[in-house]
């Protein structure tokens, strides 16, 4: 597949299109973008193609003051934001990079949630979009981008067509209240943005916190900066300084030996040793600093860093400070504040041992236990026990979501250094005494669970046997974590089952589950476990009868004793069994 990517012309609007790109470089796809010169560098050492395209922030600023009158870079206004990425910017920039793509010829086009160019261009060249989403949902912004841009659609004589897919990189938590997931809508973790080759720094952790202030790339002036590092500089803290694209460190008058300025550095080098974050509340900062489980003091200055301060906070992530002439102290008051009161810390650090990306040993058949499990791209709380008799594995979703656990029992940290929070450990190894999961391969199927990408209506029909196996075993696991109760949720009175895809037991209590409670659905995964669901469904959704299509060659593949058995529940019950 050949994708294209392009979106607005910034940092902070490039910088989460990253991660999506270099997925679909790892599966094999041919990746472009078509980005404007000045963001071309960031680029480089990617492994896609480049085309330049598109037009620079300084013309689209121009073009906007042409317009409306209006200075972006002094005072930007609602309407002059809609000019940026559907009206002015859309203009200057969709002739150049529909070249490219009536050139290169992409299967796919993706751009940020702003980018309206990436829209028309894809509807021009008849392939479908997808927008990835920057922060939590735009609301009223949307419809007048939209608005907008659909006069861009009709003068080319099409009809204004929304992204096939929106990959959303917002927690629900951090969601405005009463959001819903909007069509072709696919759950993405975010992250702070990383060079190719990974995180390159090791965090130093020194006797004193340490503090990144950062305000991006569009409000890092010192004018604004330097005074709210001067009245940090009175605090215990150590502080590393960002000072943006066109500052130097001598434009900050401050001489203190414990500031470190640096220049432009990806975010997740920047946060490693971090203790707490000081910025604008732009999304990508905010997002990465969340991702690695850092709370933040955020002073908004434009765009949609209010609401993106507003949502953090409303989260018990972030303490805020709003515009007005006493904004350093203020800053230096609020991070005292965040620095010394737990609830702004993970509320159970004190019991939680670490979080991993992946772990290692522990879905294993019996004659494969080792003593040692190892967990993978780790943070390890600077609060965790070293050891610990009650522990629980949680598997977690890309949305911050618990949508399975397993009790451990024993477990005692073993080899390796401890990185906390605000450090990533790339293998850290657990000795464990207690209990594990011994149905190989379900690793595999709660990293697909764990996607956010819902699970798809006889799914678990393209997976071999032994991986049927481990997906009921996940199908059963999730449902009671999520908190469903063994019964029926289904609204059919009657349910169908097709005997020509049910060749085993486990297959027969995967197809049941997902006719019964709909895909990933839970229904029995034993004669037990399916008399105890069908008894404790309530009256108004008491299973009435079961469809069996093709009962014949159920019969021969499950064997007569079985089936005789699964009649007899289902008899004992009043569920009637129409066998065709």
């Amino acid at each position: 597949m050949r994708v294209l990517f392009s979106g607005a012309p910034l940092y902070g609007h490039l910088m989460p299109l990253l991660p999506l790109a270099r997925a679909l470089v790892r599966r094999g796809d041919e990746v472009a973008f078509a980005v404007p010169p000045s963001l071309a560098p960031v680029l480089a050492s990617e492994d896609v193609e480049i085309f330049p395209a598109g037009a620079e922030p300084l013309a689209i600023r121009a073009e906007i003051l042409r317009r409306i009158g209006v200075n972006t870079a002094t005072g930007p206004t609602a309407d002059s934001d809609c000019e940026a990425f559907a009206g002015a910017g859309l203009d200057l920039a969709v002739e150049q990079v529909l070249a490219v793509a009536q050139e290169w010829r992409p299967d796919l086009v993706i751009g940020d949630v702003f980018s309206y160019t990436t829209l028309l261009v894809a509807a021009c060249v008849h392939v479908p979009a997808a927008h990835v989403t920057l922060r939590h949902e735009v609301g009223e912004f949307e419809h007048a981008l939209r608005a907008m841009a659909a006069k861009r659609f009709e003068a080319r004589g099409l009809t204004f067509r929304p992204p096939s897919w929106v990959l959303d990189i917002c927690p629900s938590d951090l969601q405005v209240p009463g959001w819903r997931k909007p069509p072709g809508w696919m759950p993405m973790r975010p992250q702070a943005h990383t060079a190719p080759g990974g995180v390159t720094r090791t965090p130093h952790h020194g006797e004193r916190p340490q503090l990144l202030v950062t305000f991006g790339t569009a409000f890092s002036d010192p004018t604004l900066v330097d005074p709210i590092v001067r009245e940090l500089t009175a605090l215990d803290v150590d502080l590393r300084v960002t000072v943006g694209p066109t500052a130097a460190p001598e434009d900050f008058n401050t001489d203190s030996g414990r500031i470190v300025f640096e220049r432009f550095t990806p975010l997740a080098d920047l946060l490693l040793g971090v203790d707490l974050v000081v910025a604008h509340g732009g999304a990508g900062t905010t997002l990465g600093a969340l991702a690695a489980g850092i709370p933040l003091v955020l002073a908004p200055q434009g765009a949609d860093q209010f609401v993106v301060t507003e949502r953090a906070v409303a989260a018990g992530a972030a303490a805020s400070v709003l515009p007005g002439p006493a904004v350093p102290s203020e800053i230096a008051t609020a991070v005292r504040t965040v620095l010394t009161e737990r609830r702004f810390r993970d509320e159970g650090d004190e019991k939680l041992l670490a979080v991993a990306e992946e772990v290692e040993g522990f879905f294993v058949p019996p004659d494969k236990h080792h003593g040692e499990v190892a967990i993978l791209n780790v943070r390890v709380s600077a609060h965790a026990p070293k050891r610990t008799d009650d522990a629980i594995l949680y598997i977690i979703n890309s949305q911050q979501e618990t949508i399975g656990e397993y009790f451990i029992g024993r477990v005692v940290f073993g080899s390796g250094e401890v990185n906390y929070w605000s450090g990533n450990k790339s293998r850290f190894e657990f000795r464990f005494f207690g209990n594990r999961c011994e149905v190989p391969g379900t690793g595999e199927i709660w990293r697909r669970w764990a996607s956010g990408v819902p699970v798809r209506k006889g799914e678990w029909l393209d997976l071999s046997l032994d991986q049927q196996e481990s997906w009921l075993h996940v199908v059963q696991n999730s449902w009671f974590t999520t908190g469903h109760r063994a019964g029926r949720y289904g609204d059919d009175d009657i349910v169908h089952l097709d005997g020509a895809q049910i060749s085993t037991k486990t297959g027969f209590y995967c197809a049941l589950g997902e006719a019964v409670n709909g895909p990933g659905g839970y229904f029995g995964s034993n004669l037990d476990a399916l008399v105890d669901c069908i008894r404790s469904s309530p009256a108004h959704k008491s299973l009435i009868g079961i469809r069996w299509d093709d009962f014949a060659a159920s019969r021969e593949a499950l064997g007569i004793e079985f089936i005789d058995a699964v009649m007899g529940v289902m008899h004992e019950f009043g569920v009637e069994v129409t066998c065709l």
